[in-house]
């Protein structure tokens, strides 16, 4: 299961998409089994670094684990 909060963590740091502040719910398919994720980003003292913290849960909604990392915002020079 924490596979699913670690895959998604990665793609956020590697998208170019930069998350805004707030908390969404995401469904996602990991080992065969559905995942639901519930992000709560934040903003942190460096304007280029978000907090996001990923709760994750069973379909069900049995707590699974929580996840806390950083997605750092890189300007494109173009």
């Amino acid at each position: 299961g924490h596979w699913a909060a670690q895959n998604h963590l990665a793609e956020m740091q590697l998208a170019k998409h930069w998350p805004n502040p707030g908390k969404q719910q995401i469904q996602v398919q990991q080992g065969g089994h559905a995942w639901l994720i519930t992000q709560q980003t934040d903003t942190t003292p460096n304007p280029n670094i978000r907090r996001v913290e990923l709760q994750l849960r069973t379909d069900a909604g049995q707590p699974v684990g929580v996840l806390v990392g950083y997605v750092g915002h890189t300007h494109d020079p173009r």
